[in-house]
């Protein structure tokens, strides 16, 4: 074995490391690396100083006092943490303040060896763009299994979901594959090839470390991933050659553009859980640690995991339908729609029993995610002995590339629709009295009723609400509306789509006007989108269709990605209108129109 010579500076580079690994699995914990004082008491230790000396040092530089015990309890927490991170190696080293130089270079030999060992092995060519997807594809089936699941399209309500409104959404043939094998010289999670298309030239690219796609790199969701794993997952790990606890290295490869709507997320979330759920985890032991109900089976359990899993994307806000749409696939052509509890980022709604939007994390996660209901509906799907749902038409999807790519978001809008003032309290409470000694409750509309009775009653007029809290809880409350409203609209466009779906075209075209009037899309979107609704309509005109019959909106978070075409038109006509309006430098991801009409009404698995 070769050993490994460590410098002062790697070795300070090294604890931090061992650490971290250590910290990250205390949620309370706030500071999961070394402090400035930590690193500046290890400098002092590795030269071989006595603690008084340090102490000494210290408090010169610093002009505080510090006292030799304060020293060596803050070195014993290091050291602590330290011999926790090489058990969780499964080295047994004892470390003390006068080996740790040594100790950190055996740890550093041995694990070199084992990381030897547990590499992927590479692709053999230079230029990852000459590839193709099924090259690289079958290239690392032959180093271990590889988890896939399909991407989506939303057709109505991925905005207003996360509150509990339904949504409707159509998985496509287009793939995510995740491979993933153990690690044992680490207990983390190592993004080791993230491969997707280029969603500007579809040339293939490891976008690992590339930091235009979405507003986050990728390393940020494997810190998230890696919270996620220490947290909820190592614990309950099948053994293997001996050893219970070990990480993980995994591989992504993607057939679609990530960061332009169309579930990345989703399929990662899902592929990995069903990798860790069927593997390497043990079932039973995490039911009964989390008091899951006996009833769930494993499916059940994976579809649990990769929630969790999708928070990591979605900061703890995650709906739940990327994991859907990935899980469930489609049986036929009709499009799927979920629905789950109702939630609420609001205090006087969650103290009414609403679930909450923002799950956190750890094991507050589970127990949240455990208390919200979902429902998934297949049309196609439906018990025998029923009349199954009308068949849908013929119709066709476009998804067209706007340009910028973004990233989901679970907040409709950062713009704030009302902000509390004090100065208009006395006002608001005159204008609020006489409308409500005119009308009951009973009276009036809904949304009304919200308005007057929660949103100024229970928060704006709430004199045990902070002033701080009220500014921020009206803005989400008249957030939460518009939610309601777009809610509405996609209630409809699931009784379309069980019905004849004449009237799916302009309700989708509905729900994308109120998406521009509130900001969602950004401007390059808006015209190209209003830009191809009109030319639908005068092409509609021109032949004598008074009823619209395509529909152009935003699939995903918005702020960029790509934009959804549907229509009910002929294959040749809903492409004539995309060539006249869109022009030749504007780019497709996906086209149903350039597929064999038998492969476009296959099912998804």
């Amino acid at each position: 074995m070769i050993k490994q010579i460590l410098s002062d500076e790697e070795a300070i580079d090294l604890i931090d490391e061992l650490v971290h690994s250590v910290r990250i699995k205390d949620t309370k914990k706030r500071n999961k690396y070394l402090t400035d004082r930590e690193k500046k008491i290890i400098s002092f230790i590795l030269e071989g100083q006595s603690y008084s000396k340090v102490a000494n040092k210290i408090s010169s530089e610093t002009k505080k006092a510090y006292y030799d015990n304060t020293i060596k309890a803050a070195m014993h927490k290091v050291i602590k943490d330290l011999k926790e991170a090489f058990r969780d190696a499964g080295l047994t080293d004892e470390i003390n303040k006068r080996n740790l130089k040594t100790s950190l270079e055996r740890y550093k030999s041995k694990c070199k060896v084992k990381q030897t060992i547990f590499r992927f092995p590479a692709f053999p060519l230079d230029d990852a763009s000459k590839a193709t997807i099924n090259e690289y594809l079958n290239f690392w089936r032959e180093s271990g299994d590889v988890y896939s699941a399909p991407c989506a399209a939303f057709l109505s309500g991925e905005h207003a979901v996360v509150y509990g409104h339904p949504a409707i959404y159509i998985p496509l043939p287009m793939r995510l594959y995740v491979q993933i094998v153990e690690n044992p010289s680490s207990n983390s999670i190592v993004i080791d090839e993230f491969i997707t298309r280029n969603p500007r030239t579809g040339q293939i690219q490891n976008v690992k470390h590339i930091d235009d796609y979405g507003r986050k790199l990728a390393k940020n969701h494997e810190n998230n991933l890696n919270n996620f794993y220490n947290s909820l997952i190592c614990n309950f790990l099948k053994k293997s050659n001996g050893n219970s606890r070990y990480g993980f290295i995994i591989r992504i490869l993607s057939e679609f553009p990530i960061a332009c709507g169309l579930n990345s997320s989703g399929a990662i979330s899902a592929s990995l859980a069903s990798a860790l759920v069927n593997k390497h985890l043990e079932v039973e032991k995490f039911k009964k640690y989390f008091k899951i109900p006996l009833h769930y089976q494993p499916a059940d359990i994976v579809k649990l995991v990769a929630w969790l899993i999708g928070n990591c994307f979605h900061n703890n806000r995650s709906s739940g339908i990327g994991i859907s749409a990935a899980l469930n696939g489609r049986k036929g052509r009709h499009p799927l729609v979920y629905v789950s509890s109702k939630r609420s980022y609001l205090s006087h709604k969650l103290k009414e029993g609403w679930k909450p939007i923002d799950i956190g994390s750890g094991e507050e996660a589970v127990k949240n995610l455990l208390e919200i209901k979902t429902f998934v509906l297949d049309p196609a799907d439906i018990d025998e002995g029923f009349e199954p749902y009308p068949e849908p038409p013929q119709f066709n999807i476009t998804l067209v590339y706007c340009g910028n790519i973004s990233r989901t978001e679970q907040m409709l809008s950062e713009e704030s629709l009302r902000s509390y003032k004090l100065r208009d309290e006395k006002k608001v409470r005159y204008v609020d009295n006489k409308f409500s000694s005119l009308f009951s409750p009973s009276e009036i509309q809904r949304p009304i009723y919200i308005h007057s009775h929660e949103i100024i009653k229970k928060i704006y007029l709430n004199n045990q609400v902070s002033t701080a809290e009220k500014n921020k809880q009206v803005d989400m409350a008249y957030t939460e509306l518009l939610a309601d409203a777009l809610g509405v609209i996609s209630t409809a466009a699931i009784n379309s789509v069980l019905s004849d779906w004449k009237a799916l075209p302009e309700l989708i075209n509905t729900y994308q006007s109120l998406l521009l009037s509130y900001g969602i899309s950004d401007m390059k979107t808006d015209s190209l989108i209003m830009k191809l609704g009109l030319g639908s309509l005068e092409y509609q005109i021109h032949h004598g269709r008074s009823t619209p019959r395509m529909g152009v909106k935003i699939t995903g978070s918005g702020g960029g990605g790509d934009f959804l075409v549907f229509s009910l038109l002929e294959r040749e006509v809903h492409s004539e209108i995309l060539r006249q309006n869109l022009s030749r430098n504007d780019i497709f991801h996906f086209d149903s129109t350039q597929l064999d009409p038998k492969t476009w009404q296959e099912p998804i698995e």
